[in-house]
């Protein structure tokens, strides 16, 4: 009788993921982003919440 553990990782471990994080293609532009942007991201998370606690702060 065969078991299998649903528990059990479908990725390999130490395989690299070959998908993009990102990918965008509008015709003649092809733009790939390997892994997430975290620094970017940070910094548009930190003046989004910087500009909406000065917008409610000064109503």
């Amino acid at each position: 009788m065969s078991h299998t553990d649903d528990r059990t990782p479908s990725r390999v471990p130490g395989k690299i993921d070959e998908r993009p994080f990102f990918e965008l293609r509008v015709g003649g532009l092809h733009l790939t982003m390997q892994r997430p942007p975290y620094r970017l991201m940070t910094l548009a998370a930190t003046a989004l919440t910087t500009g909406v606690a000065t917008w409610i702060t000064q109503r």
